[in-house]
């Protein structure tokens, strides 16, 4: 036995049904963080400084050709804790990173995002994923 009935079933799917709610909760929540009054000029000054080049890559930096240098920048983001990484990046990007198992989720994430942020820039440099205003 242990097959687990149709209670268990029910259970489950109410459980999974909870912790769908409460991700939509937390995702509300940081969408309404990063871009409540508090938040605000932050990021005006920071969007502010990237337009005006002061805060870049540096130009010798060829994410689009250099798959070494690319690696080391997903490595570098998949040190946050996935939890927090797909927060940001949801709110960010006003796009569902897809969910990967408990265990694989920071691999998920990480193709997620070579393929969101990076693989445009691959195609056309010019070519930037647009943030939510």
């Amino acid at each position: 036995g242990g097959g687990g009935g149709a209670g268990e079933r029910q259970t489950l799917t109410l459980m999974e049904f909870e912790n769908r709610r409460q991700d939509a909760v937390n995702r509300r929540r940081m969408t309404t963080l990063l871009r409540g009054p508090s938040l605000r000029p932050v990021i005006a000054r920071l969007e502010a400084e990237v337009e005006s080049g002061l805060l870049c890559v540096r130009p010798s930096l060829n994410l689009a050709a250099d798959v070494g240098q690319r690696d080391n920048l997903l490595s570098l983001l998949g040190c946050y804790n996935p939890l927090w990484l797909r927060l940001a990046l949801e709110a960010i990007s006003g796009e569902m990173a897809p969910l990967g198992a408990a265990a694989d989720d920071a691999h998920a994430l990480r193709k997620w995002l070579d393929k969101r942020f990076l693989a445009p820039i691959r195609l056309d440099p010019a070519a930037r994923p647009a943030a939510v205003a």
